[in-house]
């Protein structure tokens, strides 16, 4: 059976790939498991170095051919999870349909011209209910969205539910909850906090929640996610009926209990890491998606949810490899030294007594020598890039997103060319999965190489601050964390007599509360993966979908108050 995935390149989209190359056969047409013979992955860019068991095909699924030239004429599996979320949706109306509305549309057509009718599963959102809402959801209550989003995603369902009664397809549409502990950077959703104020403070950042702690949650993990499209994909089209879509089962948290659920794995100093900060349009978009539900049909169908949010944190934790000191660090190491301070306290010491506790603590700081030896040779031997020499001139910028960052600089008359990287940290050869979960020091930073006779430092600096918000801390618009932060790296005496001269005159011009820019010397710089290269020219509809949600265009515009 041949599998087609849209948003195959997205978090939820490429663990789905991978769940379904580990179980290795779906239902097929008659009901039965059949062997999966190959997974197609479709969307606007991918994880770097992809298994090379999936088929990733690159493309826009707003355009009508590429979607049919995507997919397979006997394509059996088609599993719709591409989407923009919800916050970008209403910042971009018309992106929001062209990938919500459009993309769903050409991909129901291109199941349509298939030689069967494929079995489809399509990712909605809790997001279709809005308005006046009882306290409890339950299956009779009819979708009423109040963003473009849930507009948007219940038109698919409706799309979806006649394209089944025609015989089109064999189509079946999940309602998702919040889904939580996303890992990676926050993305765009109104309910990215939901993941990031368990990530952040477990990666050692801050995490400023944009509503207040009494906000109500209805959550799912994303391994229960995974496996409810599965399941979903499996039950026979008499188990739907004539109402393909269902609301899957999850739990309901307060932000509150969650921190306090956090508080209690990790320790107060991780919890304290939860900062409220309420955004009025992110709050009023939150309220109107309903926390409680009564899945009733759900769970007769079989679907499950998770126990409660702790066992999500923890799971969390496992698959990312995180090591949470607060409490199994500390107890391990108080075990230790409970047995050598017993082994003290004996009243009746023993023979070779002192020498066991001496032999203990080398033991242990032999076994912490091996580690840390097996940890520095197994790191990977990349230098720091060069920095380009001849006629020409470099500077370095930090000014968070690095794509932006690359995508402004190369705009300017005079710049030769644009390298994303990360420099001013103390970790040697990072990743970009080191640096975007913070603790290595380092920011995105962006080196500029430029002609001198076409354009002046002073120039790229000027150009430089009318293009970030130099008045926040550790933070680029929707970036948070101090690898996001703003700074001028000089490189000699002139570049930093300029660069200070440069802020001191910001300073002075009354304009802004304060400066928080860093104007520091340059250090290493470590060129970034090659999929960040020029990553808004690869990858333009994903780039702009981030840009515009992420409102960095309008936020400079406010800071500046002119078009930049």
């Amino acid at each position: 059976m041949k599998v087609f995935i849209t948003g195959g390149g997205g978090f939820l989209g490429y663990r789905l790939a991978l769940r379904l190359l580990e179980r290795n056969t779906l239902a097929g047409p008659d009901g039965k498991p059949t062997t999966v013979s190959r997974i197609r992955l479709f969307d606007a860019a991918f994880p770097p170095n992809p298994d090379s068991r999936l088929e990733c095909v690159k493309g826009d699924i707003a355009e009508p051919a590429a979607v049919a030239a995507a997919m397979d004429a006997d394509t059996g599996s088609v599993f719709h999870l591409a989407a923009v979320v919800s916050a970008g949706a209403e910042a971009d109306f018309d992106l929001g349909y062209r990938v919500n509305l459009d993309g769903t549309r050409n991909l129901l057509e291109a199941c349509r011209r298939l030689k069967s009718p494929p079995r489809l599963v399509y990712a909605s959102s809790l997001a279709v209910f809005g308005g006046k809402l009882p306290a409890v959801v339950d299956d009779s209550i009819t979708p009423n969205p109040q963003t473009s989003y849930g507009t948007q995603k219940v038109i698919g369902e409706y799309l979806v539910n006649d394209y089944s009664r025609k015989g089109f397809l064999d189509g079946r549409s999940l309602r998702l909850p919040t889904i939580v502990v996303r890992p990676g950077k926050p993305n765009l959703a109104s309910t990215s906090f939901a993941s990031g104020m368990f990530r952040e403070p477990l990666n050692g950042v801050v995490c400023e929640v944009p509503v207040d702690d009494s906000t109500e949650l209805w959550i799912l993990s994303p391994r229960q996610v995974i496996e409810s499209f599965v399941h979903a994909h499996d039950l026979p089209s008499s188990a739907w009926g004539t109402n393909r879509s269902i609301n899957l089962p999850g739990i309901t948290i307060s932000v509150k209990q969650g921190v306090e659920a956090l508080r209690r794995i990790a320790g107060d100093e991780v919890a304290a890491r939860v900062v409220f900060k309420p955004v009025e349009r992110i709050q009023k978009m939150i309220v109107t998606f309903p926390a409680r539900f009564k899945t009733s049909r759900a769970l007769e169908m079989g679907f499950k949810a998770d126990t409660d949010i702790r066992s999500i944190i923890e799971a969390y934790i496992k698959e990312q490899g995180r090591r949470v000191r607060d409490r199994s660090d500390n107890d391990f190491i108080a075990g230790l030294s409970a047995i050598v301070n017993w082994r003290r306290r004996s009243k009746t010491r023993q023979p070779g007594t002192d020498n066991m506790d001496q032999k203990i603590r080398n033991a242990i700081l032999l076994v912490g020598g091996f580690v840390l030896l097996f940890a520095i040779d197994g790191m990977a031997a990349r230098e720091a890039t060069p920095t380009p020499s001849g006629k020409n001139a470099t500077a370095i910028f930090a000014g968070g997103c690095f794509w932006c960052v690359e995508a402004d600089f190369d705009k300017l008359p005079g710049v030769l060319g644009t390298e994303s990287g990360y420099t001013g940290g103390a970790v040697s050869n990072p990743t970009y999965e080191q640096v975007s979960h913070g603790g290595t020091g380092h920011a995105e930073a962006v080196r500029v190489t430029y002609d001198p006779a076409k354009v002046t430092y002073e120039q790229l600096l000027d150009y430089f601050w009318r293009h970030v918000d130099p008045t926040v801390k550790d933070r680029q618009f929707c970036d948070i964390g101090n690898q996001y932060r703003t700074a001028i790296f000089y490189q000699g005496d002139a570049q930093r007599l300029a660069a200070e001269a440069s802020k001191t005159r910001l300073e002075k011009s009354g304009h802004f509360p304060r400066i928080y820019t860093e104007v520091v010397p340059a250090s290493a710089f470590y060129a970034a993966e090659e999929y960040h290269q020029d990553y808004y020219k690869k990858n333009p509809i994903r780039y702009k979908y981030y840009r515009t949600s992420c409102r960095r265009d309008a936020r400079v515009a406010e800071v500046w108050g002119e078009k930049h």
